[in-house]
């Protein structure tokens, strides 16, 4: 199994993911907001971050690229259902600068699953 970070200002959906990722054995932990999740990273590694778009403090577009200095090999899946119209170009943003997986909340628990275990088996 995977050593997962969450990274995502709704506690909520934070804890939610972290109960669907536990349940299937992964290793999770979780931060509020970019800038704690880039230095937990840093402190603790992970295997995948998952990280949300639109946050106070540090942006997800910000933590993919702060995260890719740290890790080339690192798989990370960016997650926004905010911003709008604007959702689909934040997530297209979110590849660009070295998401290996985007995902538009809200999202079924299945999908998310099927991304981690797809980005689990190619791993490098």
């Amino acid at each position: 199994m995977a050593k997962i970070l969450i990274i995502d200002d709704e506690d909520a959906l934070r804890d939610s993911i972290r109960e669907i990722l536990e349940s299937k054995g992964h290793e999770v932990s979780d931060a509020p907001d970019g800038a704690t999740g880039t230095n937990m990273f840093k402190d603790n590694g992970a295997d995948i971050v998952i990280t949300d778009l639109i946050m106070p403090y540090q942006d997800g577009i910000e933590t993919i690229r702060n995260l890719r200095r740290h890790s080339e090999t690192l798989k990370i899946i960016a997650l926004s259902g905010r911003g709008g119209h604007h959702v689909k170009a934040n997530l297209e943003r979110a590849e660009f600068f070295g998401a290996d997986a985007t995902i538009q909340k809200p999202c079924e628990p299945s999908t998310l699953v099927s991304v981690i275990d797809s980005l689990i088996t190619t791993k490098s």
